[in-house]
């Protein structure tokens, strides 16, 4: 598939721009002007082109994870060299999962606590942000998103965006549960992504895994970086992902964030179009997930059950006919994720330190899951409208999970 059969015309429109604005600040003085690559098929591509193209120290005993976020879905890629193919850099793994920077626009509805943090920000007058008549935000919840979108497109500097996190830190900060949740999850589930991939592709040699967050979501990890200490946030970090490895092998890894990417934030995917650099694809089950989740059973088509594990691939198939072939029986992996998080966000750093209640609230999870993704998951709906053989949808359980407790979340963590 080439890249202008994946990207619609606004998105390549949209990159293309990008690579303009980035040949003007680097001015090409000898030789030809370099064009956006037809080569690469999918965003997580350019972004391992980007990714490789910069001095980040891909080796024979390491891994990237790159998450790139977005406003509604996060990529997730794991990059490695090869052993069995001349340490050619390989990408194993990608996958985009639904849950996202987008959930601050649900919490800021929610939130009167929120809605006035963002004004006092805005009245502050350290930054140069500024958008008309933002006390609407007081009374009318609905426009609130549209006001905090507007906040962070206005948001340039390094100093900047400090500001905007101290101001939110002062004011509000039981917002940060937001990003610490969202990122611990991601960082959980890619660990079994990385678990399944040593275990598989016979990776012991990999002893460290390097965090790059991609996107203009991708600031979600530098929130926490900024309202809690580094160590405190980088052992969370590790914890969370060495938590979703060990699900899947017995290995503990070194995690190292690389705050180095934070400067191109939003440019790496028109950069990586501009500069690709090879890379091998060695993913096979390109329409499927893991479940991610224990304590799930399917039910064969002959009435038996068959009891899922952590790393097994689910296809569309699973998910037909309002996923009434499962049966959920527990949230075992879900529930150590949460021990992670609330211990991080009630002990450790304060940010929510009512967060124990959040526990009691677990034990209904299981038989809220189906419900959630038929009646709320915009890409269930779509699959179900199309008429074909195959089922389209797929979605690993933990994710959906996770995004399914947010609700709970929010509406605890926010009601202040």
């Amino acid at each position: 598939m080439e890249l202008s059969r994946f990207y619609d015309g606004a998105d390549r429109a949209e990159l293309e721009k990008i690579f303009e604005e980035l040949c003007k600040m680097t001015p090409i003085t000898v030789g030809r002007r370099p064009e956006p690559s037809e080569k690469l098929t999918t965003e997580a591509e350019a972004v391992c082109s980007f990714a490789l193209s910069r001095d980040f120290g891909l080796n024979k005993d390491n891994m990237f994870l790159g998450i790139d976020v977005g406003g509604s879905t996060s990529d997730i890629l794991l990059l490695a060299k090869d052993p069995d193919n001349g340490n050619k850099s390989s990408l194993y793994r990608e996958s985009s999962v639904r849950i996202a920077a987008g959930v601050f626009f649900n919490a800021v509805i929610k939130s009167e606590s929120f809605r006035q943090a963002l004004v006092n920000f805005h009245e502050g007058k350290k930054t140069n942000v500024f958008v008309a008549n933002i006390k609407e935000v007081l009374t009318q919840p609905s426009k609130a998103p549209y006001y905090l979108n507007s906040i962070f497109d206005q948001l340039r500097s390094e100093n900047d965006y400090e500001e905007f996190y101290s101001s939110i830190n002062n004011n509000a900060k039981f917002v940060f549960t937001i990003p610490a949740y969202v990122t611990g999850l991601l960082l959980f589930y890619s660990g079994m992504l990385i678990g399944k991939a040593i275990k598989t592709e016979h990776m012991n040699h990999i002893n460290r895994i390097d965090v790059l967050s991609f996107g203009k979501g991708g600031r979600l990890f530098h929130w926490l970086r900024s309202s809690a200490t580094r160590r405190l946030t980088n052992e969370y970090y590790e914890n969370c992902l060495n938590a979703g490895v060990n699900l899947v092998t017995e290995k503990t890894l070194e995690v190292r964030y690389r705050d180095e990417i934070e400067i191109d934030n939003k440019a790496e995917v028109a950069k990586g179009l501009v500069d690709p650099k090879e890379h091998i694809r060695k993913q096979q089950e390109a329409d499927a997930d893991i479940c991610g989740e224990t304590g799930v059973k399917y039910i064969m088509s002959d009435g038996t059950p068959k009891e899922l594990h952590t790393e097994d691939e689910l296809t569309g198939e699973y998910f037909a006919n309002e996923m009434n072939k499962f049966d959920f029986s527990g949230i075992a992996n879900f529930e150590k994720f949460m021990e992670i998080f609330i211990d991080f966000v009630s002990q450790k750093t304060r940010l929510y330190p009512q967060a124990d209640n959040l526990r009691e609230d677990l034990a209904d999870l299981p038989n809220r899951i189906t419900s959630y993704i038929c009646n709320n998951d915009d890409e269930y709906r779509k699959a179900r409208k199309i008429q074909g053989d195959v089922f389209t949808y797929h979605q690993p359980i933990i994710i959906a999970e996770g995004a399914c407790f947010l609700e709970t979340l929010i509406k605890k963590a926010f009601n202040q």
